[in-house]
């Protein structure tokens, strides 16, 4: 809503276009297993940031009689200095699609009309964020020079840019399980029938796929310019908005620039379908610019006034229910047993051991980024960390690393040598997660029970179960 004010878009509009974004697809279907990506509330602003650039306006430096001098003090300055900071301190995905943008902007400006400045200025707002995304990766990067390059963990292969590039359709058809049972049924067959199905995120909804339509249409309309009327009611921002739309799906469309990026420069920025997020933005705002000339010519009186707001309220309602379905709500009442369940039984556990205990949990999983184990997630061990103060958990450890391949050593041994090195090694207890075993852990359990002769603690729900390891009942 800063963003919409910021462009003088009405205030009933600004609300309209905030909640529709708000409501995108993206941000349940991100949910919790993308949760920095979930988080997007940082987009608007620096494309608030772009459009300044591209419609001239005083950002970082003056010009004065050909002379370029600093220019840092005033507000707008200031307050894109800040947004490029924040920029660079959040999810990687969202920075460098920001610094692709900027440049974009700074580029079309210069070429219209031969504006050296706003080079200049995309060009140091890039840089302070590639300079942020820097000093927030510092730690990682010097344990990388101390410890040598991990050649397993988040490696990224070039061909990924093509499986998990933007498509078009993703952004037009209907949300997955969509309220009307005719455009679920659309969304269902082409999600079963596409060879790449890719990431299933991005659904612009009706209202944003109107707007990327238009904006699709506005810019052949500026290429074709004896097709393409004159007009004054918000022309820049327009215009800016479909070379941004464009220069969007250009860059991140399967077969992409984005995947000529990945092939010859840096295949470590695969989703690029990411960036729809930032195209869901445009689609928005260039709905609410038609509107807001719409209220210019229309809406004069009292009762078209009334007559306009309802009709606003009519696009909301209709647009926030086409962009989400029933599915979006989680299973509140499944999540809260699981909770209270896992709170229950690692508090137990808490209470029976020494503070600062070591606990090795099997299956071994490595981490990060690791299918499915059977019926378990791959960060489901990391509930030991979520309900306990003062144990030390033995998930959670690089993979690639030494004591990654020491952990995946030790499990893979015979029950009776894995709980002898275990206990030689510091560690006192043993967490198995039944979900992690095909046979729902029922060997690895007779193994344990009958090695260390002791009776184990079982969580509420039977999943989870903890043997003590102790110089009494270690081999």
């Amino acid at each position: 809503m800063l963003c919409l004010r910021q462009f003088n878009i009405s205030y009933s509009l600004s609300i309209l276009g905030s909640l529709l974004y708000a409501f995108l697809p993206y941000h349940f279907l991100r949910g919790i297993s993308h949760l920095f990506l979930a988080a997007y509330y940082i987009v608007p602003l620096v494309i608030m940031v772009i459009i300044w650039i591209y419609e001239g306006r005083p950002l970082l430096f003056s010009q004065n009689q050909g002379k370029i001098s600093l220019d840092v003090i005033n507000p707008r300055s200031l307050a894109s200095i800040f947004i490029c900071i924040l920029v660079s301190l959040v999810f990687f995905y969202y920075a460098f699609f920001s610094c692709f943008l900027l440049l974009v902007s700074g580029i079309s400006l210069y070429l219209a009309k031969r504006n050296k400045l706003s080079l200049l200025i995309s060009g140091c707002l890039i840089a302070i964020i590639v300079l942020g995304a820097f000093f927030n990766a510092a730690p990682t990067l010097l344990y990388q020079q101390e410890q040598g390059k991990n050649p397993t963990a988040a490696m990224r292969s070039p061909a990924e840019a093509e499986v998990y590039g933007l498509k078009i359709t993703q952004l037009l058809l209907p949300v997955q399980g969509h309220r009307i049972p005719l455009f679920a049924k659309i969304r269902q067959i082409y999600a079963s029938t596409t060879p790449l199905p890719a990431e299933g995120c991005n659904p612009l909804g009706i209202i944003g796929s109107i707007g990327f339509l238009i904006l699709i249409l506005w810019s052949l309309l500026r290429i074709a310019s004896e097709l393409g009327p004159r007009v004054s009611f918000r022309e820049k921002e327009l215009n800016c908005l479909s070379i941004l739309n464009l220069s969007a799906v250009l860059l991140s469309t399967m077969g992409g620039f984005g995947s000529i990026i990945a092939y010859s420069l840096w295949p470590q920025i695969r989703c690029y379908n990411r960036i729809s997020i930032f195209i869901g933005f445009f689609c928005i705002f260039a709905v609410l610019i038609l509107l807001e000339y719409f209220r210019k010519v229309y809406v004069h009186g009292k009762y078209s006034r009334l007559m306009y707001l309802g009709l606003l309220g009519i696009f909301l309602v209709v647009g926030v229910l086409d962009q989400t379905t029933p599915s979006f709500i989680p299973p509140y009442d499944y999540i809260k047993g699981e909770f209270l369940n896992d709170a229950e039984f690692v508090n137990i556990i808490e209470k029976e051991m020494p503070e600062g205990s070591m606990i090795f949990q099997l299956p071994h999983v490595p981490f990060p980024e690791n299918p499915p184990v059977n019926k378990m997630l791959d960060y489901s061990h990391l509930k030991g960390y979520l309900h306990s103060k003062n144990l030390r958990w033995s998930y959670g450890v690089m993979k690639g690393r030494e004591g990654d391949i020491w952990q995946e050593s030790v499990a893979a041994q015979p029950v009776k040598e894995m709980v002898g090195d275990l206990f030689a090694n510091g560690f006192r207890g043993i967490y198995v997660d039944t979900y992690g075993y095909e046979d729902s852990g029922a060997q690895i359990l007779q193994n344990l029970s009958g090695i260390l002769k002791i009776e184990p603690l079982v969580s509420p729900n039977g999943r989870l179960y903890f043997f003590r390891l102790k110089s009494g009942n270690s081999i």
